[in-house]
């Protein structure tokens, strides 16, 4: 369990000291985009239910990617595969909006 915890906190450290990056983790053999990764993916598909549920380290929102959608960002971001994520570069028109991220948290 604190290997969970501990990977849980990282993701959310890595969320918040990176603007430029969204963030895919396979979790659950699913995509899941947290925070910040998540307020970008929803504001370039806004279809994407933001689920917001008590984590390891507090409360915690995510949007779920399918296998589908990660093809698309691919078309139009570049994509960093590594060993524990997968990173794509914020597109300009919504790095624009990246203030708007603690506001849009707030009203979850």
């Amino acid at each position: 369990m604190e290997d969970i915890m501990t990977s849980f906190e990282e993701i959310l450290l890595e969320e918040n000291k990176d603007e430029k990056h969204v963030y895919f983790h396979c979790i659950e053999e699913s995509w899941r985009a947290f925070g910040r990764s998540a307020y970008y993916s929803v504001l370039l598909y806004p279809e994407l239910k933001v689920i917001r549920e008590k984590g390891h380290a507090g409360r915690a929102c995510y949007v779920n990617i399918s296998n589908e959608r990660l093809m698309q960002i691919e078309e139009t971001c570049r994509l960093f595969v590594g060993d524990e994520c997968i990173k794509a570069e914020v597109p300009p028109i919504v790095y624009c909006r990246r203030k708007g991220y603690t506001e849009w948290e707030r009203g979850l």
